[in-house]
This record gives C-alpha cells, sequence and structure tokens, in this order.
C-alpha cells in the first residue's frame, strides 16, 4: 500500500491512521503546505514515524512533499509526483481528513476514476470512512496505540515516567489515610499505625497515587504516572513538562493533573499551562484538574457560586476542574470513565470490588474559605469575588501555618472584608461548628476590639455595614 497523508490541523487525523495501516503500507508518503507552522507539524510527523519505523522493524520508505496550495501548476505537479512515487501494483490510500481543502478536493478529482481510495478519520469516534469510485463505507479502528508508541510518533521524547505496580500494595493505607483520616497523619497515626509508606512519602505523592487506585480497574488501553517529556523544535531548544497521570483510550491521550493543595490558588496558571501542553499531548484530549478543595464540583455544590472568566475559559478548553473526591470517590470514578470516553463494562461492580477504608476517624473541623464566604454572604450580604476568596484563603492558611505570628499580609480591595479579617486573625482557635447559627455566635462572642473589650456586635459591625 502506499499511504499518502495530507497535513492539516490536527496531528491525531493522520497518525491514528498510519498505526492502522502500518502492516500494510509500503511507502508513506507525507504532503504539506509551504507555510512554516504546517512544515514544522510536517517534520515532526516524518522524524516521529522514521523512529517508529525503526524501533517496530518495519520496511516503510517515507518521502515528504511540499506544496503550495494556492497553485494549480503545483497541486497538478503533487498528482504526478505521487504516481511517480506509488510503488508498482500497490494500492493508493489518500488519508484526507483534516487536511488541506485544495489538495484533497483536486486530488479526489484527478485519482478518483484511478481505483484510488480517499480515507476520512472521525477522530472523535475512532471510526474512518472510505470512498472510492464505486461507494464509502465505513469502518472501526481496530488498533490503539500505547503511550509510549503515542510520543514516539509525535516526535516526543519520554524522559522519564514513574514505575506505578507497587501502589496496588499500598492500595488499603492509602484509602484509609485520605477517606478515613481526610489526609491528617496524626489521626492516621493514632488510629492506624505509624510504620507506613505514609510516612515515607510527601502527601503530594500519595494523593496521586490514591487517584491511580480510583482508576486502575476502568477500561483504558494504557496509563501511566509522573511523565515527564521533552519537545524538541530545534536541536538545541525544547520544551518539558510534567504530567501526574496519563490515560490513553482509542488513540487519544487524556491528562489528569492532581493538585493536593486547598484553596488552590494557580487554577488559572494550570490551565493556560495544560491547554498549551494539549498541542503537543493530543489536540482532542480531556483534562481534568484535581484539588483538595472541599466542594468537588463547586458549580454543583457551592450555592454561592459564581461564574468567573476562568471557569468560563475551563469550559471552553474543556477542562474540568475538581476538588477533592475523597467524600465521594464513586462519583469520581464514575466521571472519569464518561468524560474520557472508557466504556468500562460493570462499573458498578468495579465500584463495588474497590477497597473502602477501614475506619472513619473524625478530623477536627477547621473554617475554611467557603465558610467565611458564606458568612459574609449571609450575615453581612457581601458578594465574594474571585479575588476577595483567593485573599480569604491566604489569610487562613497563612493564620494556620504561623499561629504565633499575628500580622495580615494581605493587599485586600474590599476593605470591608479586610477589616473583619484583621480581626479574624486575632483569633487563636479556629475550631467551629457545622451550623450558621453557631459561626454567627462565633464571631460575635469571640472576636473583641479595643482596649475595652467592645464587641464587634457594638461597634465594628455598624460600620461595616454602611
Amino acid at each position: 500500500m502506499t499511504l499518502v497523508s495530507i497535513i492539516g490541523d490536527f496531528h491525531s487525523s493522520v497518525l491514528p491512521l498510519f498505526y492502522e495501516l502500518q502492516k500494510d503500507i509500503g511507502t508513506h508518503i507525507i504532503i504539506y503546505d509551504d507555510a512554516r507552522s504546517d512544515t514544522q507539524k510536517a517534520y515532526k510527523i516524518y522524524k516521529g514515524t522514521k523512529k517508529f519505523i525503526k524501533n517496530k522493524g518495519l520496511t516503510i520508505r517515507t518521502e515528504l512533499l511540499k506544496i503550495d496550495e494556492d497553485s494549480q501548476h503545483d497541486l497538478e505537479a503533487i498528482k504526478d509526483n505521487i504516481l511517480a512515487i506509488q510503488e508498482k501494483d500497490s494500492e493508493l490510500v489518500v488519508n484526507a481528513t483534516d487536511g488541506l481543502a485544495n489538495i484533497a478536493l483536486y486530488l479526489a478529482y484527478r485519482l478518483l476514476d484511478r481505483d484510488v481510495k480517499f480515507i476520512s478519520y472521525d477522530r472523535f469516534d475512532n471510526t474512518c470512512n472510505i470512498l472510492d469510485a464505486k461507494q464509502m463505507k465505513s469502518i472501526t479502528i481496530q488498533k490503539s496505540m500505547n503511550i509510549d508508541e503515542h510520543f514516539m510518533l509525535k516526535d516526543v521524547e519520554i524522559i522519564s515516567q514513574e514505575k506505578y505496580s507497587h501502589i496496588v500494595e499500598h492500595e488499603q493505607e492509602l484509602v484509609d489515610f485520605f477517606e478515613g483520616c481526610q489526609g491528617d497523619r496524626t489521626l492516621f497515626a493514632k488510629n492506624f499505625t505509624t510504620k507506613s509508606i505514609i510516612f515515607k512519602k510527601q502527601t503530594g505523592f500519595l494523593y496521586e497515587w490514591y487517584i491511580y487506585t480510583l482508576l486502575k480497574n476502568l477500561n483504558y488501553d494504557d496509563i501511566a504516572m509522573g511523565v515527564k517529556i521533552a519537545d524538541k523544535y530545534t536541536e538545541t531548544n525544547e520544551i518539558q513538562n510534567e504530567l501526574d497521570i496519563l490515560i490513553m483510550k482509542e488513540n487519544h491521550l487524556h491528562i489528569i493533573e492532581c493538585k493536593y493543595l486547598e484553596p488552590f490558588d494557580l487554577k488559572r496558571e494550570m490551565i493556560y499551562k495544560l491547554d498549551s501542553v494539549r498541542q503537543t499531548l493530543d489536540e482532542d484530549s480531556r483534562i481534568m484538574l484535581v484539588s483538595n478543595e472541599v466542594y468537588y464540583n463547586e458549580e454543583n455544590q457551592d450555592p454561592h457560586f459564581s461564574v468567573s472568566s476562568l471557569h468560563k475559559r475551563a469550559h471552553n478548553k474543556k477542562i474540568y476542574l475538581r476538588g477533592s473526591p475523597i467524600d465521594n470517590p464513586e462519583l469520581f470514578i464514575r466521571e472519569i470513565d464518561a468524560i474520557f470516553g472508557l466504556k468500562t463494562k460493570d462499573i458498578e461492580q468495579v465500584i463495588q470490588n474497590r477497597k473502602s477504608p477501614q475506619k472513619y476517624c473524625k478530623k477536627e473541623q477547621k473554617i475554611t474559605t467557603q465558610d467565611v464566604c458564606h458568612y459574609l454572604h449571609e450575615v453581612f450580604g457581601l458578594d465574594v469575588n474571585y479575588t476577595d476568596k483567593k485573599e480569604i484563603a491566604k489569610l487562613l492558611n497563612y493564620k494556620l501555618n504561623y499561629k504565633n505570628n499575628l500580622r495580615v499580609r494581605i493587599q485586600m480591595q474590599n476593605e470591608k472584608i479586610k477589616e473583619l479579617l484583621k480581626l479574624l486573625n486575632r483569633v487563636k482557635s479556629f475550631d467551629r461548628g457545622t451550623h450558621l447559627e453557631e459561626m454567627h455566635t462565633y464571631f460575635y462572642n469571640e472576636l473583641y476590639i479595643g482596649d475595652n473589650d467592645e464587641l464587634l456586635e457594638d461597634k465594628l459591625l455598624k460600620e461595616l455595614l454602611n
């Protein structure tokens, strides 16, 4: 077979068909426009497929053909070049998926009557339509590349990746730590043991391991953890990235990024980073960013949620923002299966068979960002915007980690909230109840101002509400 690949907008439109037909291909012709971006794509695919051919011991000849798609002379010449390169008596197949429209249309016009077949790949359904002069038929792609092959074909180097087979040995410890003890080492030591992997690894690494245990029995084609990659643009320039969890399904590479932070202040930066990385990994990949925030899905669970530009951008880029799944791991498993299109059979059985905590240990409640925002809204009538929420979070984190330092190092534009939080910073204990009424009592009875211990209710509250 002589396969012709027309370079268009997406690498993923070319490589799955090359991978599917690899055993039948004798010659691979890569056609690209003379634009700089198309030239770069073509050479990346050329180098990647050459590495793949060598690695697999295949005998495929590869040819590059450059064209000015707006030139009729070039279009006619490219047709002649294809026929000249075509192996004698071999089948000629043109992959026109997402390729340059002028080239695909012209080749179809000139070659269909020569028993040439044209293929259009549906990268969303992992199927393709095959068209010749007599008929069109649809087939399902049978082969799915693994993660190493995916990067090889894209000419992206894997520098290192974490081994994950040992994680299963610690699954019960991880479940007990996160679901049973809410990630609290003191609770774990008190109720379980101090001789555990929990005390040998940073919580961020353990969190990635825990997320893996929730995914390990789903119907993916391949999975990898802690993958560090290098995308070279020249011999001396490259961009490196490290990704927490990668999932391969039907020739698409999906990403799960885990950040054990609450609240997670770097969402905006992470969204830009992940969207940029997607262009290297897979233009059609789905991405989930999992933090340790209280609300697993704040859009559905937080009664005071308001859509920001950050959330709009995440929606537009198909980046799913999620908090901690430890309170409802079953929901997380179902979401991953649905969003990444894993199609796990008997998923309810998979969920039922997963390990559960040996015991649930009650963690002392602390005031959270959501508590303060809720209180400010309900009692003071103040709507907290995204910037204010981040500043509140910084203050709470600062207070909890530097208990002996009473200075408030924040610069908030909302002066009313700023004044209230200055008072909040004087309180020694952040213990609280779960009801708004108890929260109300906490603020009114424990926050004092001035030398005369004058209650907040008597003085500052009226000023804040003016």
